[in-house]
């Protein structure tokens, strides 16, 4: 059997005259895109991929793109496109022209089923072994050749070309520990693509969100950091999109955000009835059309977005066009129970505030929820200063919430009570606020001494929520301005559900201790936790 090693084998196949020429073809051509940004590279190489102006979103990706070179590394990038929006031709885009300039080695691409990633990979195959493609970059477009003279690796699920880079399928069903190749070469790109779906659960959108942390520390023995895309329309509310969008999420914390960007802007329609005839019966049937609105990007405009209300009905438009976060069932409330009131009201009318702070614990969310009481028993929210930062520190959270104190003090005329959820540092907690109190009265940023009460909640989560619940329902509960200024407190609300998770909204909890404090009558007129006796046991001066 004749033996030929691996150097002469593609020895043999790069010095072939087709090879060679083709070679010659490209260092000729290259010489045209000399200096060109990435749009107008990929306006030269895939002329036929962009049949319409590029939109506000991708020319941002393309942006971002262009920013990464082999030593630098820009920030993580989030987009939020409708489907349909161009997004998968653009990651797929982008990719290539990362492959063609050798900017990086390794490219992982993450979905939540696997199909989805080859789906992309297959994609980005057909790219580079386009004509378009191999004439300007044909080392990128080969496949790499094994020492038996096939091709290494170049399937639906990854490819490996004779510059020795890497394009992988991942899924988030399976651990891709152990995904090193040549010698623990890691991801240098990583692309987040159709991580969500409408049926996921809230465990479910904590597994992702492990995992993409998992991947992401995986990513991280390169000498230049990885570079993080994710791209996708915004169809769950609470999910892995919309809690990096919201800041929720642990992870890329410092990522670069773009969206949502809607199919169309100031989006208006209407609903009709159609009386036609079948079997010489009259049948009516309820129609939309769209009365308003301005398209984001000409590849999807009116004439298009009526054409996709029509297959798919107004519900799934607003969900996945329009990023219109619909509400979950089995929520303690839904949209309808939030009402707004004018910005203008009448201060006067304002009893008392109580500022709930949930303390939560780690580097998570601190709810800082400050409500006030109206005549009537009703209540009113002023505002929402939930921030993110450990709990270990105090400092963050106390001083936001000292802060606020002494604003709405000044603002509204009235006593400002805080009030602390004690299940997450116990007696420190006044402790930690005190010093913030005189911290800041030392250094003349405030001017007001709040008092502080602390609460114990022993009570399950459902319990400690009804109550706040029931003021919404019976409309007794208001958000000043809009209940769009509180749309993460709103998002809390509206796709929390107690029977299915065991989280507790930090949002929520510290609103449900503000309304306990200021009409704990009307509290105990409802049914009672057997905590209840317990629950503002102490008073802290």
């Amino acid at each position: 059997m004749l033996r030929i090693s691996k150097k002469n084998l593609k020895k043999k196949v790069l010095g072939s005259r087709s090879f060679q020429r083709r070679v010659r073809l490209s260092r000729k051509a290259d010489k045209s895109l000399d200096g060109a940004d990435i749009i107008r590279w990929v306006q030269k190489v895939f002329p036929r991929s962009l049949f319409h102006e590029i939109s506000y979103g991708q020319r941002q990706a393309y942006e971002w793109a262009g920013e990464i070179t082999s030593t630098y590394t820009p920030e993580p990038f989030a987009l939020i496109l409708p489907r349909g929006g161009g997004k998968t031709t653009t990651l797929d885009l982008i990719i290539c022209y990362l492959l063609a300039h050798d900017i990086r080695k390794f490219f992982l691409i993450m979905s939540s089923k696997l199909d989805l990633s080859k789906a992309r990979v297959r994609s980005i195959r057909k790219l580079l072994e386009s004509k378009e493609f191999r004439k300007y970059h044909p080392i990128a477009g080969e496949p790499a050749i094994t020492i038996t003279g096939s091709t290494e690796s170049w399937s639906n699920s990854a490819l490996i070309n004779e510059k020795r880079q890497i394009v992988l399928a991942g899924s988030m069903e399976a651990d891709s520990r152990g995904l090193n190749i040549d010698a623990g070469q890691r991801p240098d790109f990583l692309c987040l693509d159709d991580v969500d779906k409408p049926e996921d659960s809230t465990s479910m959108t904590v597994k992702k969100e492990n995992y993409i942390t998992r991947t992401l520390g995986q990513t991280s023995g390169n000498k230049v950091n990885s570079a993080v895309v994710f791209i996708q329309n915004l169809i769950r509310p609470n999910g892995v999109m919309d809690r990096l969008r919201t800041r929720q999420a642990p992870y890329l914390t410092n990522r670069r955000m773009v969206g949502p960007i809607p199919a169309i802007q100031n989006f208006e329609y209407e609903k009709y009835n159609e009386e036609y005839e079948v079997d010489k019966a009259l049948v009516i049937k309820q129609r939309v059309r769209i009365t308003g609105g301005t398209p984001t990007w000409l590849g999807q405009d009116i004439p298009k977005c009526q054409q996709l209300i029509v297959e798919w009905g107004i519900h799934s438009f607003l969900l996945e066009q329009q990023h219109s976060l619909l509400d979950f069932s089995g929520a303690m409330l839904s949209s309808k129970h939030f009402i707004s009131t004018h910005e203008k009201f009448d201060i006067k009318s304002l009893k008392s505030i109580a500022i709930g702070v949930d303390p939560g614990g780690g580097a998570t969310m601190h709810g800082i929820e400050a409500v006030g009481l109206l005549p009537g028993n009703q209540l009113l929210q002023i505002e929402d200063k939930s921030i993110r930062s450990s709990a270990e520190e105090g400092g963050d959270w106390s001083d936001a919430a000292v802060r606020l104190a002494d604003i709405l003090w000044k603002k509204y005329k009235v006593m400002v009570t805080i009030i602390l959820e004690g299940n997450f540092g116990g007696s420190n907690l006044p402790q930690l606020a005190r010093l913030s109190i005189e911290k800041l009265i030392r250094s003349k940023e405030i001017s007001y001494r709040p008092p502080i009460q602390m609460v114990t909640a022993s009570e399950d989560k459902r319990s400690r929520a009804s109550s706040t619940a029931k003021f919404h329902r019976d409309r007794d509960f208001f958000y000043l301005g809009s209940p769009d200024r509180f749309s993460d407190l709103r998002t809390e609300w509206t796709t929390w559900n107690p029977e299915e998770t065991k989280e507790s909204p930090n949002r929520v909890d510290a609103q449900a201790h503000a309304v306990r404090f200021l009409v704990p009558a009307k509290v105990k007129n409802l049914p009672k936790p057997k905590s209840m006796k317990r629950g503002f046991s102490r008073f802290v001066p």
